[in-house]
């Protein structure tokens, strides 16, 4: 976004053709499992990326940044803005525009860093209609808004702004906010969705303070780390539960189909001793056919004595 790369055409140049662009780029070099990091325009790309292509991404660090504009008029004169801002650029030079650019309150910090002389010199080495098409066109006032789309987001998110930067703490918070109503708000407990604030910076709070950036970042993939561990740990206990669900139920439709045959096989064993036979499990059944019958034919009266229910003819 600062001319160093060569986009084919304007739409390589919105956050949406950017986004496009990252995600077949990953992809060829099977880059899937990666933490994507990203700073203002940078941090709507990854923030796009995690909503729009998830497939490509492991996790995001997006650092001051937001979701986009909801009100469409803010958007519309936001675009407008920045187009102006870009003929400005073309206008003046890249050298001045910087100058008036790092001006803005935002970068108040940046200004009072012993590193802003340099950063500024390598800005000033940019290639002027490069840099005025990217504010041109990568404005988020052309960007479609996020916000609807937080509450869906199933990638671990790692948010950063600087503790004087006061709109993107508080945007920051929104997010996380969003995130946390979507249906997967339990995230933010386990340390999926987080926010880092870089004390005493502004607007670039990784050119202010690197090393506590670069820090909180570690810490997060510590917690990325341990949280995939933990869902590998309970991806194979829940493996393990549903085997056993489906052995019990295997082993209770066996059962079900056993149970006709072993009643059967009681019932005849009943009649026999019903008949005075040799049937072991009645014997007073027997003694009841001899009481009962002195005469030829008792069988048929033996049958009768054992389905009357009170024992009565």
């Amino acid at each position: 976004s600062h001319g160093g790369s060569v986009a084919p055409g304007y739409k390589g140049l919105t956050v949406s053709g950017i986004a496009e662009g990252v995600s077949k780029l990953m992809q060829q070099q099977g880059w899937d499992d990666n933490t994507l990091v990203g700073y203002s325009m940078g941090g709507r790309v990854a923030l796009y990326m995690a909503s729009r292509h998830p497939e490509a991404i492991g996790q995001v660090v997006a650092v001051s940044t937001t979701a986009g504009i909801e009100n469409r008029a803010e958007r519309d004169q936001r675009r407008t803005k920045d187009e102006d801002l870009s003929r400005r650029m073309r206008e003046v030079g890249l050298r001045r525009f910087l100058d008036e650019w790092y001006e803005q309150p935002l970068f108040e910090k940046l200004r009072d860093s012993p590193k802003f002389s340099g950063i500024l010199e390598r800005r000033q080495s940019g290639d002027v209609e490069k840099l005025a098409q990217a504010l041109e066109y990568g404005t988020v006032g052309r960007q479609p808004s996020l916000w609807g789309e937080l509450k869906d987001l199933r990638k671990r998110v790692l948010f950063v702004a600087g503790s004087t930067d006061r709109k993107y703490v508080s945007l920051a918070r929104q997010m996380r906010r969003a995130i946390r109503e979507g249906s997967r708000g339990a995230d933010v407990v386990d340390g999926r969705v987080q926010i880092a604030i870089a004390t005493g910076t502004g607007h670039a709070p990784h050119l202010e303070a690197p090393q506590s950036v670069t820090g909180s970042i570690k810490n997060f993939d510590l917690i990325v780390g341990r949280i995939r561990r933990q869902e590998e740990k309970e991806g194979i206990r829940t493996a393990k539960k549903s085997i056993k669900q489906k052995q019990e139920q295997v082993n209770d439709k066996s059962l079900t189909s056993e149970e006709p045959q072993s009643q059967k096989k009681s019932g005849r064993r009943g009649g026999r001793g019903g008949r005075g036979g040799k049937g072991k499990g009645d014997r007073g059944g027997r003694g009841g056919s001899k009481k009962k019958n002195k005469n030829k034919g008792g069988e048929g009266k033996k049958s009768s004595f054992w389905s009357s229910p009170s024992g009565k003819k």
